[in-house]
This record gives C-alpha cells, structure tokens and sequence, in this order.
C-alpha cells in the first residue's frame, strides 16, 4: 500500500514538472507558458518571449529579481563572472554588451536605476562600484553621461571620463584643472586692457567684497517612499566642510559682473572664479 501511495506522489509531481515545462511545435521550449501560447524565443519563462532574443524571462509582480545568479565559476582566468555580455563588432550597427533600463512614461515616484554597482572589502584600492574602460586606438570614453537621452555622441577624444551637461560635485576635486580658450571657440573677443578705462574695470574689481566662510549643512529629502528620511549633503568629518572657506558672495557678484554668476537647477548661485583671473590682471 505504501509502495502504491508513493508511486501515485511521484507521478503527480511528475505530471506537474512536464506541465510547466513544454517543448512547442516550432522547437522553442517554454517554462510556466499557457499551453494555448506558442513560444517566440529558443528559451521563454513566464512570458510568449521575443523573436529577436535567444532567452526571455518575465518576472511575477511577487518576485524581487528577472535572474538571479549565485554561480561561483571561473571565467577568463580568474575572471569570476554570474553575467557576461559579449558583442563581435561585425558591422556598422550599434553593439551593445549590456544594457541596463528602469523607465516610466507616467509613473512619478520611487526610484529608477539604469545600472546599480556596489562593491566592498575586496583588496584596498580594489573595489569598483562601476569600472568603464576604452580600449583600441580610436576616440572614446570609459564612462559617458548626457542629460538629453540621445545616445549618438562623438567623443573627440580619448577620455577616462566624457559629459555633456552639468556635473555636481559635493566633495574635494583632485585633478589638473585645464580650460579650453582656444580662439576657434570664442567670437566677439575684446581686449580689457583697451576697454578698461570705458567699462570702469578696476573699479568693479576693488568694489568686491571677498569673505570668509565655512559651508552651511543642508539636508535633501528622500522622495518616494512612506517614512521621509533627511540626507546629510556634506560629509561633517571631511576637510572641506571644516577648514574655512574664502570667496565672494554670488549675489554681491551679480550686481557688479552677473556674467559671473550662475543659478543652478535647484535654484542657488554659483561663481565662475576662473573667470575672475583675467579681471583681476
């Protein structure tokens, strides 16, 4: 009786196995696919799939991942990879390794990551939240960022780094600061040495005010979610927020030279003191 009772469980789970996995009349196979769906990808789960992607999984709304990998196997020596996107760049069409999209027509809250990296307590100088690199011989750029969605961009260069629009930064720039001032770029050149005694130079320049200061704490609120939290905009225990500071206040400035302010999209000022230099000599 006992040896018919487990027969009878094993074939149950059996028929249920094969009922969630099918092989369709086209060869493609589908995992938890309405038998009444024909499966468009070689590999489908959850969904009808894509004819133009060889897998295609679609989640349940009370599943938290698409895929989730905890493969621990060697790959590329001792590369170890879950994932890997590898594109032969064959033709003049756009190759992508990976693409990463959270995106929304209508929906206004929560929070969309393109691409979400974290790393930590590998070897010290070793974590990399998001690594990018260009390799070859031809103009490029490790990581790229724009602000207006248009993904056909020219780098004329070679660069760690390439942005079109503004960056903000909160902490310490450690870097060689270069501006471009070649000629080619600028039109209506005038000389202040010529014009000075006119537009009243010095002047505008002793009328300055330069201050002394130290940054004011400010806090940004998390949107989104049902319990608001208050983030911290600066480090406390960083240099930059408690050595003294020496500058001018942008609004006194926007009185005498407004062409060296500038209002940032959340509404405060800001200086352009490079600009300043070429008053000042």
């Amino acid at each position: 009786m006992r040896k018919l009772i487990l027969f009878i469980v094993v074939l149950m789970l059996s028929s249920t196995a094969f009922a969630q996995l099918r092989v369709a009349s086209n060869g493609n196979v589908a995992i938890n696919l309405a038998s009444t769906v024909t499966p468009l990808s070689p590999l489908t789960i959850g969904g009808g799939g894509y004819a133009a992607s060889k897998v295609d999984i679609v989640r349940e709304l009370s599943s938290a991942y698409y895929t989730r990998s905890r493969i621990a196997g060697t790959f590329y020596s001792s590369w170890i990879m879950p994932f890997l996107g590898e594109n032969d760049i064959r033709t003049g069409l756009w190759y992508v390794g990976v693409k990463g999209a959270s995106e929304s027509d209508t929906l206004q809250r929560g929070r969309a990551f393109g691409v979400l990296g974290a790393a930590s307590n590998a070897s010290n100088g070793y974590n990399y939240g998001v690594f990018g690199t260009v390799g070859g011989s031809r103009n490029g750029a490790g990581v790229v960022g724009t602000i207006n969605g248009s993904t056909d961009l020219n780098v004329p260069g070679r660069y760690a780094g390439y942005f079109v629009g503004n960056v903000a930064i909160t902490g310490i720039v450690t870097a060689q600061n270069v501006s471009s001032s070649d000629s080619r770029l600028k039109t209506n050149i005038t000389s202040l040495t010529e014009s000075a005694k006119e537009t009243g130079v010095l002047s505008k320049v002793l009328s300055l005010n330069p201050v002394q200061y130290n940054l004011k704490q400010m806090y940004t609120e998390s949107e989104g979610d049902s319990a608001k939290v208050s983030i911290p905009l600066y480090d406390e225990k960083s240099q930059q927020f408690q050595k003294t500071h020496f500058g001018l206040i942008a609004q006194e400035l926007q009185k005498v030279y407004p062409e060296l302010v500038y209002e940032q999209d959340n509404g405060y000022l800001s200086v352009d003191y490079v600009g300043l230099i070429p008053l000042l000599i």
